[in-house]
């Protein structure tokens, strides 16, 4: 409670903003290129990299169509000048589901970090929603609470969502409370249909 409410007069004196994303849940799949490689939790060069590159090619075919092997090659050659990971929650029916099965295979994007000058540099979610536009790659839900009222709204809506709640009344009761509400670009996310 304690912190709950201190999140909320942060946001009320206009010193936070309250973000918030929706969970997919998957596998933790990182991606530097492909010279630097693909990488899962604690791991590399197994089913779930191979997989992971298999559904991040596919990704760049519907995106880019006919130009997509041009522009992978471009994205590459980005990513691995700027020495740049991108972390993905992949989720795939075929390395195991975590409570249900999707209908179809896809990653999307949770972060970006230049690793090459000094100490890590996470980009925002601002920078991390534009990267992806750029490119063409699936962004999450995010919902933004900048106001008491909303703030207050928010923690409301975990308390009686939290036990039972599925993406789509959890999406829908986001989008109504808060105060600025970015679109998925993840297919079926928050449709009931992924």
């Amino acid at each position: 409670i304690k912190t709950r409410t201190r999140m909320i007069e942060m946001v009320s004196c206009g010193s936070a903003t309250m973000e918030v994303t929706l969970k997919h849940s998957g596998s933790l799949f990182m991606y530097a290129g492909h010279r630097g490689g693909a990488h899962s939790k604690n791991s590399f060069g197994n089913i779930y990299t191979a997989v992971g590159v298999f559904v991040l090619d596919r990704m760049f075919r519907e995106a880019w169509g006919k130009e997509a092997p041009k522009k992978q090659a471009e994205f590459n050659d980005v990513i691995e000048e700027n020495q740049i990971n991108i972390s993905m929650e992949l989720v795939t029916a075929v390395l195991g589901d975590h409570g249900q099965r999707p209908k179809d295979d896809y990653a999307v994007v949770i972060a970006v970090t230049e690793l090459g000058h000094g100490k890590p540099r996470f980009y925002s979610t601002p920078q991390v929603i534009a990267f992806c536009q750029e490119w063409r790659l699936p962004t999450n839900h995010v919902w933004l609470f900048s106001t008491r009222k909303s703030a207050t709204s928010f923690f409301a809506a975990y308390d009686a969502l939290c036990e039972e709640g599925t993406a789509t009344p959890v999406c829908t009761a986001l989008g109504e409370i808060a105060d600025i509400a970015i679109p998925d670009k993840v297919k079926g996310s928050c449709d009931g249909t992924g």
